[in-house]
């Protein structure tokens, strides 16, 4: 995965996780082996960062003591797990007990910094990268590197991953 890529995956944890600090080390802590496939209460997959509630999960069905009613074809009775109860237990901090969907590639964050450190990274690397490709390059780019330099100016220093 090149930097872009991994840029793309710290911009959609900041976009889904906000600033839930636990959540985001649930991810920087995460390594490869850490990330796995859990089926949501209607048997679709997803894939988590794996922990004591997954564990529980792979070794059977984790009780249903009341129902939310979130999902419209979900049958507590049969279902594997409440989705809803899982990700709450997430979200109040409980990240180890809780459900933490990721991407396969989660475990490649590695760091906390701010939106401006990372929209500077990857405006002084855009810079390198079109430096090298010449006029014709820039003027392809010059729309992007526009909405790249919108985006930066209006970046606090608030800290996310």
């Amino acid at each position: 995965m090149n930097k872009y890529m991994k840029m793309l995956l710290v911009f959609a944890i900041i976009l889904i996780l906000g600033g839930i600090y636990y959540y985001k080390n649930a991810y920087i802590n995460s390594k490869s082996q850490d990330i796995g496939i859990v089926k949501s209460p209607l048997g679709m997959p997803g894939r988590a960062i794996k922990n004591s509630f997954t564990s529980l999960l792979a070794s059977g069905n984790i009780s249903i003591k009341r129902c939310y009613n979130c999902i419209k074809n979900c049958e507590p009775k049969n279902a594997p797990y409440c989705i809803t109860k899982a990700l709450i237990e997430a979200v109040k901090g409980n990240v180890d007990n809780g459900l933490i969907f990721s991407g396969s590639n989660a475990y490649l964050v590695d760091k906390i910094t701010s939106v401006k450190k990372l929209m500077a990274e990857l405006m002084d690397e855009t810079l390198i990268a079109l430096s090298q490709t010449g006029p014709v390059a820039w003027s392809r780019f010059q729309r992007k590197w526009e909405l790249l330099n919108t985006i930066y100016s209006v970046c606090d220093n608030t800290t996310f991953i």
